[in-house]
């Protein structure tokens, strides 16, 4: 609150003097150390550590059972400080099908700003249908220390059956299996299996 005091020199000119009071430089002094933490500390804050996946999902597309394929994902560290990534592993995967094969280089204990590593992924499926996972990241980024990275991919079934093909000796029908394997990229196979059901 302030107090306000005036002196009257002559009827023409008037002086006002206002006097502080304690109350008012203890509440300008708080003000000023609030002020402080907003220019300086709320800057800090945002321009702290920071991961960057790319690309932010894993779609596989059809792959065989047993057999592989595999994705890059490259992390990166966009923030202005070092970046410290804890832990790379699969989650969320109830069939197995996803599995981590290659980082390169080694994570070091701190990534600098700019500095990327590379993260193989394979999909193996076990079974046929759609099958999903994540990769989880673990890291000290301050605003998401834990990053879920979507996986999905599908399993299909090499033709095995001999009916499938048509009829003959199961050698034949397993060879021509093969070479078709060979040739024929497993979603054309699978569009054309899955058509063959519908019917």
């Amino acid at each position: 609150m302030a107090a306000y005091s005036y002196n009257i020199r002559d009827r023409e000119e008037r002086t006002m003097k206002i006097k502080t009071t304690p109350n008012c430089r203890s509440m300008r002094v708080g003000l000023g150390f609030w002020f402080v933490c907003v220019l300086f500390f709320l800057p800090l804050q945002a321009a702290a550590e920071n991961i960057e996946v790319d690309p932010v999902e894993g779609d596989f597309g059809t792959a065989w059972v047993d057999a592989s394929k595999e994705m890059v994902f490259t992390l990166e560290s966009m923030g202005p400080t070092p970046l410290a990534i804890y832990s790379v592993h699969i989650m969320d995967d109830p069939t197995s099908s996803f599995s981590i094969t290659d980082i390169t280089p080694p994570i070091p204990p701190e990534l600098d700003p700019g500095e990327t590593v590379d993260v193989e992924v394979a999909f193996s499926p076990t079974a046929e249908g759609i099958q999903t996972g994540n990769m989880t990241l673990i890291s000290n980024d301050r605003e998401t220390p834990v990053v879920h990275v979507p996986l999905t991919g599908n399993g299909a079934e090499a033709w095995g059956a001999a009916s499938t093909l048509g009829k003959g000796p199961s050698a034949v029908s397993s060879g021509a299996n093969v070479f078709l394997a060979l040739l024929v990229p497993a979603e054309v196979l699978f569009a054309w299996r899955r058509a063959r059901k519908k019917r």
